[in-house]
């Protein structure tokens, strides 16, 4: 599928123009989450992990602790 407009040469934009445009492409993803195609395995492996998150609440981390380690360096 062509890409409409400017066909950009993806390849010399600098690291931080590509960051730019993959977190643009997410954002964009993200407003119709139910155009995204997803396989049965994935649809099997949030349910479990849905499933293991209601049996063990316990054993999650808020989305702030999770930043908070990466940035931290320790893993979990």
């Amino acid at each position: 599928m062509p890409m409409s407009a400017a066909n950009p040469d993806i390849d010399s934009f600098t690291t931080d123009e590509r960051l730019e445009l993959l977190d643009r492409l997410w954002d964009s993803l993200a407003k119709t989450p139910s155009g995204v195609p997803v396989t049965e395995a994935q649809r099997e492996e949030l349910k479990r992990r849905r499933a293991e998150l209601s049996a063990n609440p316990a054993d999650s981390l808020s989305m702030e602790e999770v930043e908070r380690q990466i940035l931290s360096g320790k893993g979990r």
